[in-house]
């Protein structure tokens, strides 16, 4: 596990950078991965869906297929073609669901002096448009990164989103207010902290809804000699309580994770989710001798 992802703060790097560190290198590599999903409801009833993914980068361009089957059987696909720009990326998505309608979606990420732009044009299965345009700046000397993002759904209207995310000595503070079509407003505030020496890391999450009722998140995350453990409680704008338990292991042999949680409602009822992915990455045949 990279305990960096809990670092969240780098998570909300551009995503140019992602995209182009993904497609770096000098010679080409592909693999496949395989996941696993079994969910069993409070019922005790067991529904299992699975993924197959192919992917392949090099040269300044990456694709990857993958292939969904749903606990009934029914598949979809989907297509992810991107390459590098002068100053950024494009990647466009193409996805198919069981009864064959197709949506699409594509992204533009520009590098700009001190930040990025990213311009997102999403095509629903029945023809609705949804844009998304986000403008970000880093400020280095206060370490800083803000983001303003306008969402203009299908029948014309528009969200706005305002992203405030600073990092620590120890962590990351993230503040974000999202004012919806209707005018409501929402508020989150995120604390997220990580201690080197016994290598955990705690999250503190108050949302506000435009209501002004408000619930929390509290996380707790350690690093494990193969993977990870993972408690969570989560108090909702009524006062209801639910808890999660979560662990992560890696098998390095296998290149194998397998992920499990377990969730109590507030009722008492709980629910658990099991995930295994393995990668397999395909080393290229070496050229053929002259």
């Amino acid at each position: 596990m990279r305990l960096s992802r809990f670092a969240h703060f780098a998570l909300a790097l551009p995503l140019f950078c992602l995209l182009a560190a993904s497609a770096s290198a000098d010679a080409p590599k592909s693999g496949e991965t395989d996941r696993t999903v079994t969910r069993t409801g409070p019922h005790g009833t067991s529904r299992t869906s699975t993924n197959h993914s192919t992917w392949q980068r090099g040269g300044g361009h990456w694709t990857r297929n993958t292939v969904h089957t749903g606990p009934a059987g029914k598949q979809s696909t989907t297509h992810v073609d991107g390459s590098k720009t002068a100053d950024g990326a494009v990647r466009d998505v193409t996805r198919t669901g069981p009864n064959g309608k197709t949506s699409t979606t594509q992204d533009v990420v520009h590098k700009t002096d001190g930040g990025f732009t990213r311009d997102t044009t999403h095509t629903g299965p029945n023809g609705g448009v949804t844009t998304r345009d986000v403008t970000g700046s880093y400020d280095k000397n206060s370490k800083t990164l803000t983001k303003d993002v306008t969402t203009t759904h299908p029948n014309g209207t528009t969200s706005t989103t305002q992203v405030q995310e600073q990092r620590t000595a120890d962590g990351f503070t993230k503040t974000s207010t999202h004012t919806g079509p209707n005018g409501g407003v929402t508020t989150r505030d995120v604390t997220e902290s990580y201690d080197k020496d016994s290598k955990s890391w705690t999250k503190d999450v108050t949302t506000t809804g435009p209501n002004g009722k408000t619930s929390t998140t509290q996380v707790e995350g350690q690093k494990t000699g193969n993977g990870y453990t993972r408690e969570a409680t989560h108090t909702g704008p009524n006062g209801g309580v639910t808890t999660s338990q979560g662990q992560g292991t890696w098998d390095p042999a296998t290149k194998t994770w397998t992920r499990d949680r377990v969730v109590t409602h507030p009722n008492g009822s709980t629910s658990s989710t099991e995930v295994t992915k393995t990668v397999t990455p395909v080393t290229p045949e070496p050229p053929a001798a002259q």
